[in-house]
């Protein structure tokens, strides 16, 4: 994304760094004059990332919305929102802490997720509170007063073979469970405009 867009930012942070392996593996491609500051809130994470720690890799266990002098070129929030009962706040009170801003954020509502019947299971499995497409996502980035510059989609790594495996076993089950479901959404569709676009 970076490249792509042509920044070549001198100061990166992370808010809600983890265990601080994302912002390690960005600096492994970054130029030897930017630094790195990882906001992580968890004190269990914290103590993880902290062994990424070096000399431009810096790690603070605090809440950057309290940090006043805090500003950087660039501030990452990657597979934070989702977890967060007021995510609003956050965006609005990091808006002025860097021009730019990459943000990750899990499309988790997908046809399959809604016709296996998995919210909820990714609730319970990964602390999800929020569920977004991608036209949901861009509109409440907007919301809070962001200009979308560019997206783009990333996959998990074995997404395809996950979902195939899932499904070849009973692929006509899967069908009808659609269609069923469609039907009952809106009777009035024949099967036939099951996959129609929009």
């Amino acid at each position: 994304m970076m490249a792509k867009n042509g920044m070549a930012p001198k100061t990166i942070c992370d808010v809600g760094c983890g265990a601080g392996e994302v912002l390690r593996l960005v600096q492994e491609g970054m130029d030897d004059r930017c630094t790195f500051w990882g906001y992580e809130i968890s004190p269990q994470a914290f103590e993880l990332c902290q062994r990424r720690a070096n000399a431009r890799l810096h790690f603070k266990l605090a809440d950057i919305r309290q940090e006043r002098d805090a500003h950087f070129d660039l501030i990452m929030v990657m597979d934070v929102v989702e977890h967060l009962e007021d995510y609003f706040s956050l965006l609005r009170e990091m808006g002025p802490k860097s021009e730019y801003k990459i943000i990750h954020i899990p499309l988790d509502v997908s046809v399959r997720t809604v016709l296996l019947g998995q919210l909820s299971k990714f609730r319970a499995a990964y602390g999800h509170v929020h569920y977004f497409t991608k036209d949901v996502a861009i509109q409440m980035l907007k919301d809070v007063g962001y200009e979308v510059i560019d997206y783009l989609y990333t996959w998990q790594g074995n997404s395809l073979r996950f979902v195939w495996d899932e499904n070849k076993k009973h692929p006509r089950k899967t069908g009808q469970k659609t269609a069923r479901l469609r039907r009952e959404s809106d009777p009035g569709l024949a099967e036939s405009n099951l996959f129609r676009d929009p």
